[in-house]
């Protein structure tokens, strides 16, 4: 991006990347199985706590690519920590979540009681998702669900 435009094709980002505000990324997801994916984002909020909202759920077929669309870096600078959770069946917690938070009043907003339960649930679930060279995570595990996190910084 360049003065709010995109140039050049789009990349893997890195590990050391440090995106501005108004950048747009997406995640790309894939899985041998037929799954559910949930992505949460837990960054900065405009009074500068960090806040869990969760972003997309997609439902994968298997051996088939799947991205979220384009998610948009806020003006609330710091790591966003995106939490992608794999599942071969709906896990209610999380869809509890998507039915109460998925509203234009929250914009994806969880409360902080169910937010705190998530938390738990993620640092549970927690698999440590491998990074490969060309910046993907896999994720590999017998447990269901499955987590990984993934680091993005912006400013």
């Amino acid at each position: 991006m360049q003065e709010g435009n995109p140039v050049g094709d789009p990349y893997t980002a890195g590990r050391s990347d440090v995106f501005e505000a108004g950048w747009r990324f997406r995640v790309r997801m894939r899985s041998p199985l037929s799954s559910i994916i949930y992505v949460l984002d837990e960054g900065p909020g405009r009074d500068g706590a960090r806040a869990l909202s969760i972003l997309r759920r997609s439902d994968l077929e298997p051996e088939r690519t799947a991205e979220t669309g384009w998610l948009v870096f806020d003006e609330n600078p710091g790591v966003e920590k995106l939490w992608i959770v794999w599942s071969q069946s709906p896990v209610s917690e999380l869809e509890e979540a998507v039915r109460t938070a998925v509203t234009p009043e929250n914009q994806g907003r969880i409360d902080t009681p169910r937010a705190n339960t998530i938390r738990g649930l993620l640092t549970k679930w927690r698999n440590a998702g491998e990074r490969s060279a060309d910046g993907n995570i896999r994720l590999r595990g017998s447990g269901n669900p499955i987590a990984a996190e993934l680091e993005l910084r912006h400013r």
